[in-house]
């Protein structure tokens, strides 16, 4: 696939000499910290838990039925106004109870060196797990805490944080401003604010610094409206994407009409000003990091 080569070869051109110069950043979505092996629950099911964990064995069955279609913003809506202050524990017994481990992804951006910060919109532990696994120091910032200048590496957590070593009242005492945002009110309650720390610290970044999306699907409302507002800024500082081929996983398409698919994902990725890498498998993944350090 002529383009798809090109933009590959492109993306790792720009990608290899911001980190040679320590310019770049990362921006991490749950790609980072799902796999088929790492236990880690993904978004629906991480929902149904916790709804299990709200309800009753008697009373789930019901709710479970009238919830089933409503999808998992719209289901722990109602799971936080039924478990209030406990709703964050229950999150964080759904996300730990299978000890899930580090992904490769995260352990191969845990070991590129030159990087300094990390905007993870993960609530959980995995990309801290994946640096203690690899030896290499880290440090999360929750909303709204003071930015830290000790030479550790930064790993910013926009939508909140818990990991799984706090104690529950640590979790339930946390600042409202602190609330993970996973229910349908929270994304309105973030979007509505857009001076608010989370957006900061993404703008922070994508004035500042070149800019890697990985495990990032680029469909958060949020931050495609930051990448429409920095490409009309003009700014100089570049993005790129590891993106999952758009046709991967489909049936077999004819040649010309492949090209034509990929050249059209390319035209809406590049009218946000990314730069894409499109893979072949999420295996990939790693290696494309670790060849970075070549």
């Amino acid at each position: 696939m002529k383009n798809k080569q090109l933009y590959q070869e492109k993306a790792l051109k720009v990608i290899k000499d911001s980190l040679s110069h320590g310019q770049l950043s990362l921006f991490v979505g749950a790609g980072v910290s799902q796999s088929p092996v790492s236990g880690v629950p993904g978004w629906g099911g991480l929902a149904s838990r916790v709804l299990e964990l709200a309800w009753p064995k008697d009373k789930f069955d019901p709710v479970k039925e009238v919830l089933n279609n409503k999808g998992p913003l719209k289901s722990m809506r109602l799971a936080r106004l039924r478990l209030k202050e406990e709703f964050p524990v229950a999150v964080q017994t759904a996300l730990y109870e299978k000890d899930p481990q580090p992904t490769e992804a995260g352990k191969a951006i845990a070991r590129l060196q030159g990087i300094k910060e990390i905007c993870c919109f993960n609530f959980d532990d995995m990309l801290e797990s994946a640096f203690a696994s690899t030896s290499r120091r880290c440090k999360s910032v929750e909303p709204c805490q003071k930015i830290p200048k000790d030479g550790d590496v930064l790993i910013y957590h926009p939508h909140g944080y818990i990991p799984r070593t706090a104690e529950p009242e640590e979790l339930r005492s946390k600042k409202p401003e602190q609330a993970i945002i996973f229910s349908e009110d929270d994304y309105h309650l973030f979007y509505g604010k857009p001076y608010s720390w989370a957006t900061l610290i993404q703008l922070k970044l994508l004035l500042s610094t070149d800019v890697l999306f990985v495990g990032f699907s680029l469909r958060d409302p949020n931050t495609l409206r930051l990448l429409d507002l920095i490409k009309e800024m003009g700014i100089p500082q570049q993005r790129m994407a590891l993106l999952p081929d758009p046709k991967a996983g489909s049936v077999k398409i004819p040649p010309d009409e492949a090209e034509l698919l990929i050249a059209t994902e390319i035209a809406l990725i590049e009218s946000s000003g990314v730069i894409p890498y499109f893979y072949d498998r999420h295996e990939d993944v790693p290696k494309i990091l670790d060849s970075l350090k070549s």
